[in-house]
């Protein structure tokens, strides 16, 4: 979902894979306003897409079908961008990907991302689906120590002391929190969890590289959602959500009427959060990201237990 800048005719400049423009593209240090700006971006959007999928999931089981249909509703706004002159995506963008050779070697380049992705979107969201909102960033908690991890494996960083010491205080609190939970939390939603941690880690290195081998972000951006409804369409199938998709259309209004609006929320800000992702990752770092994910884990568990207060309140009235 996974899901990925201000406009002025393109969300950003388009690289393509010169010598010159490379160089000149890893010398370049964003500056700490866009920086904040883009992790903000980030968090805003990562909240309110968390918060809504559980309303949706909470009335309607169709977890991969609301995947779906948010992949559909990031591309369909993709190209309504495109039209309105707000982003420059590339003519025939997936026809050309089996025209010629140049652009296949792009799909080979492409396609190990798209499928990390739809792994770690499937993940999340049957997560949520198994635990609450306010447990969720505790189930998904080592995604911190995996990143380290993946970036020393594949991308030869070498963490400080400062982030090894943070990575070992994170595997901590994730044993105090699986533990202290360990009588009301589902187990298969903390493996879900687990496995959403080692996809997300690795999904964040592998936009990295990928990065250098596209048009543009946005055109990642593209690929990714595009790509991924592909490879999801199949699963619904799969999965056996079929009936409850018929039901859904034909049982009554309410059903319907949760399941539309969640869908049109999330699938906007699953465009966002797609683009403030790519976004974060391109001017940050993957370990820098996945602290600003960190950040949100706190942020929502704090909302989560004040409207949880707040309900407590209002129905004792």
């Amino acid at each position: 979902m996974k899901g990925t800048g201000g406009p002025t005719g393109q969300l950003l400049p388009e690289h393509h894979n010169t010598g010159s423009e490379t160089t000149s593209t890893t010398t370049t240090t964003p500056s700490r306003t866009l920086v904040f700006l883009t992790v903000s971006f980030y968090l805003v959007a990562a909240l309110v897409m968390v918060f809504v999928n559980k309303w949706v999931l909470n009335s309607v089981s169709v977890p991969v079908f609301l995947l779906f249909c948010q992949l559909v509703i990031a591309v369909v706004l993709l190209k309504l961008s495109h039209f309105a002159g707000l982003i420059k995506l590339p003519q025939h963008l997936f026809r050309s990907l089996f025209n010629s050779a140049s652009h296949f070697k792009v799909l080979k380049s492409v396609l190990p991302m798209v499928l990390i992705n739809v792994s770690g979107l499937i993940f999340n969201t049957y997560c949520l689906k198994f635990v609450d909102a306010s447990f969720y960033q505790v189930a998904r908690g080592l995604i911190l120590p995996f990143t380290v991890f993946a970036s020393h494996m594949f991308l030869g960083t070498r963490a400080s002391m400062r982030i090894y010491i943070s990575v070992g205080i994170v595997c901590l609190g994730f044993m105090l929190g699986v533990s202290s939970e360990r009588m009301t939390v589902s187990q298969a939603g903390v493996i879900l969890g687990i496995l959403s941690s080692v996809t997300t880690a690795v999904h964040a290195i592998v936009v990295k590289q990928t990065l250098e081998k596209v048009p543009s972000t946005i055109a990642l951006t593209y690929y990714s959602n595009g790509l991924s409804a592909l490879i999801v369409l199949p699963l619904v199938l799969l999965v056996g959500e079929a009936p409850t998709i018929f039901a859904l259309f034909s049982d009554g209004y309410e059903r319907f009427r949760t399941f539309f609006l969640g869908t049109l929320v999330t699938g906007l800000f699953g465009f966002f959060i797609c683009i403030a992702g790519l976004l974060s990752i391109k001017v940050t770092s993957p370990v820098t990201h996945m602290i600003s994910s960190a950040v949100r884990g706190v942020i929502q568990k704090t909302l989560d237990r004040w409207i949880q207060t707040l309900r407590i309140r209002y129905s004792c009235r």
